[in-house]
C-alpha cells in the first residue's frame, strides 16, 4: 500500500515539475511578444493572436505587462515641463480583455511646477474608457452585426465567459460605429474593380451595374433615458446584374440626415470605386453618371 503511494507521489511530483517546465517556456515565448509601452495594450492582443495564442491565463498577462510598465516608468517627467514628477498614489485597474480580467496597480503622478497629474500606465497602455477593452469592443460589434444584442451577449458569455448586457453590447457597438468612416468599411477600388471584371464574360453583353440608393424611417433605442424615436436611415447597395446572375458589390447603410449622405456619395465619387465603360447603362443613368464620373 506505502509502495503504491510512493508511486502515486513520483509520478504527481512528474507531472508538476513538467508542467511548470511547459509554463516557463510559454511565460518567456508571451513574454518577448508583449511590447509594452512599445505597443497600446490592443496591439499587444492583436499581436498574441497572431502567433495563435487564444487562451492565455490573465495572471501571466497582468505580471509581464505590469512589470514591463515598472521597469519603464519607476520615474516620471512632465511633458509639459519637463520637470521630475512626484509619485503621488497608486489606483487599483481592473479592465475586462478577451482574456480575461486584468487587475494591476496604477501609479499618479503629480508636477507640483504645472500641478497636473499623470497616469502612465493608461496613457500607455492607450486604455478605453470603462472596465471593457477594444479588443472586446471589437468583438462585440463584429458579433452584433449578424445576430441581435441578446443573443450576442449568450455567444460571448459562451465563447469568452464575458457577463455583458444588452445595454452594454448596444453601447459599445455605438460607440465604434460612430468613430467608422466610410472608406474603412467600403471594399478597395481594386478590389470592386476585379469584381466586374470577373463578370464580364467574351461575347456576352456587359454586366448592369446597378446603384439604389433609398432610406426608411426606423426606430432608435432608448439613449440617455430618452424615449425610442423614429429615426431615418439612409444607404445604398451596389450590385452587377448579369441575366439571372446576381453579384454583391457595395453595401452600406447608416442613421443620417442628407446632407451628410450626400458627403458619403461624394466620397464614393472621389474614390473612383466603379468603371462605368467596363458596364452597361442603367435606369439610374444619370445618377451614376453623378456619383461615378
Amino acid at each position: 500500500m506505502q509502495t503504491a503511494l510512493d508511486q502515486s507521489d513520483f509520478y504527481k511530483d512528474r507531472a508538476h515539475r513538467k508542467y511548470f517546465s511547459d509554463m516557463k517556456e510559454l511565460f518567456d515565448y508571451v513574454y518577448d511578444i508583449i511590447d509594452v509601452p512599445g505597443m497600446s495594450l490592443f496591439e499587444n492582443i492583436e499581436k498574441l493572436r497572431e502567433h495563435k495564442l487564444y487562451n492565455l491565463d490573465p495572471k501571466m498577462l497582468k505580471a509581464i505587462i505590469e512589470t514591463k510598465l515598472e521597469q519603464c516608468f519607476s520615474s516620471f517627467e512632465c511633458p509639459i515641463c519637463g520637470r521630475k514628477c512626484s509619485h503621488n498614489r497608486k489606483s487599483k485597474r481592473h479592465i475586462e480583455t478577451t482574456y480575461g480580467t486584468i487587475s494591476f496597480d496604477s501609479p499618479y503622478y503629480k508636477c507640483k511646477n504645472c500641478d497636473k497629474f499623470y497616469e502612465p500606465y493608461v496613457s500607455a497602455l492607450n486604455l478605453r474608457k470603462g472596465k471593457y477593452q477594444y479588443d472586446v469592443q471589437k468583438i462585440v460589434a463584429k458579433v452584433a452585426s449578424s445576430v441581435p444584442f441578446d443573443e450576442t451577449a449568450e455567444i460571448l458569455y459562451d465563447t469568452h465567459g464575458l457577463s455583458l448586457s444588452q445595454a452594454t453590447v448596444h453601447e459599445l457597438t455605438n460607440e465604434l460605429a460612430a468613430h467608422a468612416r466610410l472608406e474603412e468599411i467600403t471594399p478597395e477600388a481594386a478590389t470592386i474593380h476585379e469584381i466586374i471584371e470577373q463578370a464580364i464574360r467574351p461575347n456576352k453583353a456587359r454586366p448592369v451595374l446597378v446603384f439604389a440608393a433609398d432610406g426608411a424611417m426606423s426606430p432608435t433605442r432608448t439613449e440617455n433615458g430618452k424615449p425610442n424615436a423614429w429615426k431615418e436611415a439612409k444607404g445604398i447597395r451596389v450590385y452587377l446584374l448579369d441575366g439571372q446572375h446576381l453579384a454583391q458589390v457595395l453595401s452600406w447603410h447608416q442613421i443620417c440626415d442628407k446632407h451628410r449622405f450626400k458627403s458619403f456619395l461624394q466620397l464614393i465619387k472621389q474614390q473612383s470605386l466603379f468603371r462605368v465603360h467596363s458596364v452597361a447603362a442603367t435606369v439610374f443613368k444619370r445618377f451614376l453618371t453623378q456619383i461615378c464620373a
